[in-house]
């Protein structure tokens, strides 16, 4: 058995030389150094040796989570029993406690005993995670445990950077360019975030009241509120602040509607005359499809009769009358559903009243219309084609003529025009396209003189 005289080993670590500049990797390795003799007479041993090194975590302990770190070495030459060993790779948890043991163990032979105890010499490898704190452990930011922040910290220079304040009840972030600011963050009594646009003017803001809840504003390029968002707090509505025409036709999508009106029982004549009317109020252009329908019932007929109904809009843009005809034989009596129907586009937004007429081909026995219902439906748009007949082809230019016949079938010599009213819809979407373009061209032109 040798013997390893520890009286001899000298252990160095690295890291005790303080001549490492800030950032530096510190090496992660120990120079040890021993003396090998035979222990029945003391003399140095020559040749080479295997060793072992581990750290244990105690003295005597010799479960494998106690090992720490180990390592070995092979053919170790011996100089008059003097070797010189580089133990590699020392993890930083290995000196992460104050006990710390290193182990020895040479060729085949036990592990020599005692372990020898790690000092403060060794601990200075911990050095590793303070060499880039050497600069900061005597500034202000700091307190004496060397981990909250005390003062304000001042960040970039030249009027380019930042300030994060730090104060007994508060916290705030600035951002800075030009000694102009760019982003606030605050943290007194309530949090706030305001952010400014490129020529420094606050564009919008958003802030956490305690008391009324979130609160969102934004600004226009001048500074001046454009749309505000409250959140309401614990109590009352919430709502939302916009300006004049901040939400127009064409950003909601000209969402549709509709509007209906009913009655129970009119006497039809040979007159038309009004079964049922309705005002809708639209947001923009667009369809509206007109739906009339009622029970007619005819009895003690002593000629050849019947009803004609159609829907109109005298006090909006008509565009054609619609006719539907129902009949019974002399001396029976009838009661049948009848229905007709009718679509317009207007061009412009606004309230249109639609009218639905009903009148008696013949004044024979008696003709009653019941059940009356007249529904109105706006559409913004149309995905096809959508035809209908009109005495005017002007604004149509694919007009189909169609010739017309009277409420008894008889050929009016007038001639009326099938045609596509999506057209109107196309040329009124190309108008507010050209209108957002000149609006367009005219602020480009006003930000050119401004800039100048």
């Amino acid at each position: 058995m040798t013997r390893l005289e520890r009286l001899q080993i000298l252990l160095t670590f690295i890291l005790v030389a303080f001549t490492f500049t800030a950032n530096a990797e510190v090496p992660r390795s120990i120079n040890y150094q021993g003396r090998v003799t035979d222990p029945s007479t003391g003399d140095p041993l020559s040749g080479t040796v295997n060793l072992a090194f581990a750290i244990y975590s105690c003295e005597s302990c010799t479960y494998p989570e106690d090992i720490l770190w180990s390592e070995s070495h092979a053919a170790v030459p011996l100089d008059n029993g003097l070797f010189s060993v580089i133990l590699h790779d020392i993890p930083d948890s290995a000196f992460t406690k104050p006990d710390r043991w290193l182990g020895i163990t040479v060729n085949t032979d036990p592990e020599l005993t005692p372990r020898n105890k790690l000092t403060s010499v060794a601990y200075s490898y911990r050095a590793l995670k303070a060499d880039t704190a050497i600069a900061l452990i005597e500034e202000i930011y700091l307190d004496e445990t060397g981990d909250d922040l005390t003062g304000n910290l001042n960040l970039g220079a030249g009027g380019v950077g930042g300030t994060i304040e730090v104060g007994p009840d508060y916290a705030n972030v600035k951002l800075r360019d030009n000694n102009n600011a760019t982003t606030e963050i605050y943290g007194d009594i309530y949090g706030e975030v305001i952010l400014y646009d490129m020529d420094y003017t606050e564009t919008a803001q958003l802030t956490a009241h305690s008391s009324s809840g979130g609160e969102l504003k934004l600004s226009n390029g001048d500074g001046t509120p454009s749309m505000k968002l409250y959140a309401g707090g614990s109590s009352g509505d919430l709502k939302v602040i916009l300006p004049d025409s901040a939400i127009n036709a064409d950003e909601i999508l000209d969402e549709p509607g509709v509007a209906r009106d009913a009655r129970s029982f009119i006497i039809l004549t040979a007159e038309y005359q009004t079964l049922a009317s309705v005002d809708i109020t639209t947001p923009a252009p667009g369809y509206v499809y007109l739906i009339g329908r009622c029970d007619v019932y005819l009895t003690g007929m002593t000629v050849n009769t019947g009803v004609a109904l159609l829907v109109d809009s005298p006090e909006g843009t008509p565009i054609g009358a619609y006719i539907g005809y129902v009949s019974g034989p002399v001396g029976t009596d009838r009661r049948h559903p009848a229905m007709v129907d009718g679509m317009y586009y207007n061009s412009e937004a606004g309230t249109f009243t639609y009218t639905f007429y009903g009148a008696a081909l013949e004044e024979s026995g008696t003709l009653n219309a019941m059940n009356i219902t007249l529904t109105a439906i706006y559409l913004p748009t149309s995905y096809a084609a959508v035809t209908t007949m009109v005495s005017n082809p002007s604004d149509f230019p694919d007009a189909v003529p169609v010739p017309t016949y009277d409420l008894k079938g008889n050929p009016t010599g007038e001639t009326k025009y099938k045609v596509d009213l999506r057209q109107l819809e196309l040329k009124a979407k190309q108008k507010r396209i050209e209108a957002l373009e000149a609006e367009l061209e005219f602020e480009q032109a006003r930000t050119r003189v401004t800039d100048r």
